[in-house]
């Protein structure tokens, strides 16, 4: 069926008008017909029921190298004969009865798509086969133009959803290192392991951590944070880990729960950990390796399921050296390390963040 300026027209009822010379209802159709097949940029043939090409369009001459008048009234084999090509569509269509696509490799240098396609008649037999020819440098030259315009929306698109990310954080990261920071933060969202953001005072470590945690699949859970130097060792290890009734002289009767297991199925941010005594890197270690905790005063561990993030302004590497800071503890909390410039390297973000806190 065939749609034509708002008409409708079976083959058959084209093949009947044709016959009895009824040709003024169809006319213009035809004409338009054999403007497509002139004007395309496709090479085009066709083939009749004993192999021999009957017709052939211009474009077919300027793909092939060819006159259409050397091809017109040949048998499709002839131009493997003469070594024009290396193996005929049509001929493969007589073997196979479906269409059938494949390239050919040209005496003129040239490579092609040829793609023919049968057309039987009323008694299953193949009546006629149409070659669709095109050039397939041409069509991977449009084909990579197309991947270089998918890759630049992708590029926008992840430019547009970076920005969105920032000022949904509060970030300022009009920086090129900024924004690559953003960038990486927003990949390591999509991972599970311990992330160390490294930097001096004041960089956003905390930001990026909560964006870390935003993009997370675990952004509908709770994000618990906790400055690691801003509480005392005697009370840091009851706020982590939680303790249980009379743990202690002066314990809760009910137990406290601790940090861990209120960010069960979130994330844990343990800021300054480079302050964390080492009296307690053994236990943070611990959850690290096996995903337990124990509360003070218990002898029964407990799984909780909770990404940890730390961060630090110190250098923990020298802390190592110095044995004043776990190596194994180190490498469990920097699987994914996260380093962030100073602000007097990032000197774009110095008007922004002056007019963010005005």
């Amino acid at each position: 069926m065939i749609t034509f300026r708002g008409k409708e027209y079976k083959f058959e009822e084209i093949e009947e008008k044709i016959i009895n010379d009824e040709l003024d209802d169809v006319k213009e159709f035809i004409i338009e017909a054999l403007r497509l097949c002139f004007f395309t940029e496709e090479g085009m043939t066709v083939v009749d029921e004993d192999g021999i090409t009957i017709m052939v369009n211009g474009a077919h001459k300027n793909i092939m190298g060819v006159k259409g008048s050397e091809i017109v009234g040949k048998h499709v084999n002839d131009l493997v004969v003469n070594g024009e090509i290396q193996k005929s569509a049509s001929a493969v269509v007589f073997e196979t009865k479906h269409q059938e696509t494949i390239t050919q490799d040209l005496a003129n240098g040239k490579t092609i798509l040829v793609t023919a396609t049968p057309i039987y008649d009323e008694k299953g037999h193949i009546y006629r086969i149409i070659n669709n020819l095109r050039d397939v440098p041409i069509l991977n030259e449009l084909y990579e133009e197309r991947m270089k315009q998918a890759a630049l929306i992708d590029t926008y698109r992840s430019d547009i959803e970076s920005r969105t990310n920032v000022e949904r954080e509060g970030l300022i990261a009009e920086s090129s290192e900024m924004r690559n920071v953003v960038t990486f933060a927003e990949r390591v969202a999509a991972n599970d392991s311990s992330v160390l953001i490294l930097g001096e005072s004041g960089v956003g470590k905390g930001m990026i951590a909560r964006l870390i945690h935003s993009l997370s699949k675990r952004q509908s859970k709770p994000m618990m944070s906790i400055n690691c130097g801003a509480i005392p060792e005697n009370l840091l290890e009851s706020e982590l880990f939680g303790y249980v009734p009379g743990a202690f002289t002066g314990a809760s009767r009910e137990g406290k729960v601790g940090l861990f297991e209120v960010a069960d199925g979130g994330t844990i941010f343990l800021d300054e950990i480079g302050e964390l005594p080492l009296a307690l890197q053994p236990k943070l270690l611990t959850f690290l390796e096996t995903g337990e905790i124990m509360k003070v005063g218990s002898t029964k561990a407990k799984k909780v399921d909770c990404r940890v993030i730390a961060a630090t302004n110190k250098d923990l590497k020298r802390m190592v050296k110095e044995k004043i800071f776990r190596e194994d503890l180190y490498y469990r909390l920097s699987v994914i390390p996260v380093e962030i410039p100073p602000l007097r390297e990032r000197r774009e973000d110095i008007i922004p963040l002056i007019l963010f806190f005005l």
